[in-house]
C-alpha cells in the first residue's frame, strides 16, 4: 500500500534581511528593543509635535461659517465678509473653487458631512435667528426639513445622513443647551449638554456616537469639554485655556485638533490636541484668529478663514509625521 517514497533532497537554501534601510509603515506594531514591551508607529503620536503650512486661501475672505469635509476634499459656506453670504469653496488639498452658493445667505450657522454630501443648518440673517436647512449633493443647495429650533452659532459633526447639532443661540436663550440629532430626513431633539454655551467647536467628523464639543461662551468664555456617546453627554477634561468663536474643529472624539478662538480679550493661535482623555498644548497657528473653521482629522486637517481683523482667507494645513508611541495591552 502507499506509493514510492520521493527522494530526500540535498539542496540547501539561505535567507537573510535585506541590506540597506528598512522602513517603518504606519500601523506596524513590533517588540522594543527590551524584548517585551510593544511600540507602535503611527500618525497619531506625532501630533504634538506637528507644525502648520501655508494652504491654498479662500476666495472670499470670512468668518463664522459652516463647513464639512477632510484636507483634500473641503466645503465651507456661508459665514461673514462684514455682511451674511450664501457663497460657497470646494478645497481639493490645494486650492479653492467658487462653486453653487447656499439658497439663502446667513452667518454664525453650522456645518457637517463631506463635500459632496453636505449639510448647512441653522445661522442668522436678519432679523434674527433661523431654523433653515439646506443639504449639498455635490453641485446644488436643496431645502430640506428645518431644525425644531431656530438658531445661530451652534457646532454640528456627523454625516448628510446621520448628524447632529448642539448649543447655540436660540430666540429667548443665548447659552442654549439644546441638541438634535439629524437622520437624513428629520431633526429629533435629544438630550441636552449639561453646559448652554454658544459659538463652541465640536469634532467635525463625529461620528454623532463619538464627538467632542469644547470652549464656547457660557456666558463667560469656557474651557468645558463634553463628550456625546449616542445618548447623553459627559463632562470630561477641559481645555487648557478657555476660549470662545472656536467654531468647529478638525477630528473626532478619539482625538481632535481645536485651533485659534478668542481667550481673554485677545483673538490667539493656541492649538490644542484631544487624545481622547485630555488636551495637551500643540504648536500653535501661524495667524491668530478666531471664527476661523477647522475640518479633516487631527492627523491631517486644515484651519482656514476667521476674524483676524479684518476677516482673513488664509488656510493653514496641520500634518502629523508618524512616530513612534508605546502600546498598551493586556
Amino acid at each position: 500500500a502507499g506509493g514510492e517514497v520521493p527522494p530526500y533532497s540535498t539542496a540547501t537554501e539561505e535567507w537573510s534581511f535585506p541590506s540597506g534601510p528598512q522602513f517603518l509603515v504606519e500601523g506596524m506594531v513590533f517588540f522594543n528593543t527590551d524584548g517585551v514591551s510593544l511600540k507602535g508607529f503611527g500618525k497619531a503620536a506625532g501630533i504634538p509635535a506637528a507644525t502648520y503650512s501655508a494652504g491654498g486661501n479662500l476666495n472670499t475672505a470670512r468668518g463664522y461659517m459652516g463647513g464639512a469635509g477632510l484636507q483634500t476634499a473641503g466645503i465651507i459656506f456661508g459665514g461673514n465678509t462684514g455682511s451674511a453670504t450664501a457663497d460657497t469653496e470646494n478645497y481639493n488639498g490645494s486650492s479653492w473653487t467658487e462653486v453653487n452658493n447656499l439658497n439663502t445667505a446667513r452667518t454664525n450657522n453650522a456645518g457637517f458631512g463631506t463635500s459632496t454630501a453636505a449639510i448647512c443648518s441653522g445661522g442668522s440673517n436678519p432679523p434674527g435667528n433661523r431654523a433653515y436647512v439646506e443639504s449639498w449633493d455635490g453641485t446644488n443647495w436643496t431645502e430640506v426639513a428645518e431644525l425644531n429650533t431656530a438658531r445661530s452659532d451652534s457646532a454640528g459633526s456627523g454625516t448628510q445622513t446621520a448628524g447632529m447639532i448642539a448649543t447655540g443661540t436660540s430666540p429667548g436663550t443665548n447659552n442654549t443647551q439644546n441638541t438634535e440629532i439629524w437622520d437624513g430626513t428629520n431633526w429629533t431633539e435629544v438630550n441636552d449638554t449639561n453646559t448652554g454655551r454658544l459659538q463652541a467647536g465640536m469634532s467635525i467628523n463625529g461620528p454623532t456616537s463619538n464627538s467632542i464639543i469644547a470652549g464656547g461662551e457660557s456666558p463667560s468664555q469656557t474651557a468645558n469639554t463634553e463628550s456625546w456617546d449616542g445618548t447623553s453627554w459627559t463632562e470630561v477634561n477641559n481645555l487648557n485655556t478657555a476660549r470662545a468663536t472656536l467654531y468647529n474643529f478638525a477630528g473626532t472624539g478619539s482625538q481632535a485638533v481645536a485651533a485659534g478662538g478668542y481667550a481673554g480679550s485677545s483673538r490667539v493661535a493656541v492649538s490644542e490636541i484631544w487624545d481622547g482623555t485630555s488636551w495637551t498644548e500643540g504648536n500653535d497657528l501661524s495667524t491668530a484668529r478666531n471664527a476661523g473653521y477647522g475640518l479633516g482629522f487631527g492627523t491631517a486637517g486644515i484651519h482656514c478663514g476667521g476674524d483676524a481683523s479684518p476677516y482673513t482667507n488664509v488656510t493653514e494645513e496641520l500634518s502629523a509625521d508618524a512616530a513612534l508611541s508605546t502600546v498598551t495591552t493586556s
